[in-house]
């Protein structure tokens, strides 16, 4: 009972991250906004807080919409194909989706290694906290989108549709 709890909350840690990072990019904009022009005194580290919150977001978000089945869909056009066709083009898009966030994992990784003795000009940490949205979001995607594949090929195999 609790491993399952655990489990459903860990399939939902992208989730989480992603809304933290939203949240969290929108209060300090909004913080830098109020100070800047109501109090004419700017937060000089807002924007750079606020860019790395951004970052977060948008590769967390990545896992978010590959768990509900949403990349590279044009659904205007699979509706009217046969469902077998329709059931190996939504397994191509998973596993170029996947690829994709194999190729952001190496390539992130290597952009954290080269960026960690830089650091941000307005806040005293690395900038390989920024880079390492890249791993974090395409490994939170890669788990979401092997279960998707599995199940791709398991319907194409017996026939059903999901």
């Amino acid at each position: 009972m609790a491993t399952a709890l655990v489990l459903r909350h860990f399939q939902k840690l992208d989730f989480y991250l992603a809304s933290a990072s939203l949240i969290a990019m929108t209060a300090v904009a909004i913080a830098g906004i109020f100070y800047r022009f109501v109090l004419n005194d700017p937060l000089i580290w807002s924007d750079e807080v606020a860019k790395l919150m951004f970052t977060w977001f948008c590769f967390t978000g990545m896992s978010v919409i590959a768990r509900h089945g949403t990349h590279l869909r044009i659904d205007l056009i699979s509706h009217f194909l046969p469902q077998r066709t329709q059931l190996s083009l939504r397994l191509f898009g998973n596993v170029f989706v996947f690829g994709t966030a194999l190729l952001l994992l190496g390539y992130g990784l290597v952009l954290c290694v080269s960026q960690a003795g830089n650091s941000f000009s307005s806040i005293p940490i690395s900038r390989a906290w920024s880079f390492a949205a890249l791993p974090a979001g395409a490994v939170l995607m890669a788990t979401q989108l092997l279960p998707l594949v599995s199940e791709d090929v398991r319907s194409l195999r017996s026939g059903e549709a999901r």
